[in-house]
């Protein structure tokens, strides 16, 4: 007999998530959404268009405020997250590599390229970039099944994006991330497939349409 293929590492089925709103529905729907285990994929769409949302279900941290009904929801395994803000991914009060080994193996600091030095230090004394390094390894640590990066070079010069996707890149391995970005030509780089969410004619509700990273509507652009 052959290998069995993995389960998906998210599946949805007519999935509908709404905000408690007085004037109109906001929100997003999902016909169907099959994110494969081990995938890179981008999570595009304007401002407001439900990419924090659709990660919230997928993580399983939605606020009290949203309603979720579903036909299939399934995420399978342990979920991870890394925010834009490192500082608060991050004690202040304590060093790097110590937070680190509260959660796993302090290796994962070398496989995001931080040095031993860099790695005794306190998150104040990094820089941007260093520390967004050290908020991805952080989020792995625990080795998670899905890893969620959310907007996480929006604050860094270019130099400093290169490092943190290459990191990131390196570091997650096999582990499924899904990846949320407004910055096109971070998402071609790290990812191949992409979850555009658009928005439908004369309503405040969008809806997810997944493929290829250039036909999900990811101008050729690094803006």
């Amino acid at each position: 007999m052959g290998q069995l293929s993995p389960p998906p590492a998210v599946s949805m089925k007519h999935v509908r998530v709404r905000y408690d709103n007085a004037h109109h529905d906001v929100g997003i729907d999902i016909d169907e959404l099959v994110i494969p285990a081990g995938a890179r994929v981008a999570l595009t769409g304007p401002s407001g268009s439900g990419k924090s949302t659709l990660a919230a279900t997928i993580g399983g941290f939605l606020p009290t405020t949203a309603t979720v009904s579903a036909e299939s929801l399934q995420v399978s395994g342990r979920v991870g997250y890394v925010a834009q803000d490192s500082f608060g991914a991050l004690n202040p009060l304590m060093r790097v590599e110590n937070q680190i080994r509260l959660l796993g193996d302090t290796s994962i600091l070398e496989q995001v390229g931080l040095s031993r030095d860099n790695a005794h230090k306190y998150p104040l004394e990094l820089s941007g970039g260093q520390r967004q390094r050290a908020a991805i390894a952080f989020a792995l640590a625990s080795q998670p099944d899905i890893i969620i990066a959310d907007e996480i070079t929006s604050a860094l010069d270019p130099v400093a994006i290169v490092d943190v996707l290459r990191a990131l890149d390196h570091a997650a391995g096999n582990t499924t991330v899904i990846f949320i970005s407004h910055h096109h030509g971070a998402a071609r780089f790290l990812c191949d497939t992409a979850i555009t969410l658009k928005k439908q004619p004369d309503s405040a509700i969008f809806t997810a349409h997944y493929g290829p990273i250039a036909a999900a509507g990811a101008p050729h652009d690094d803006h």
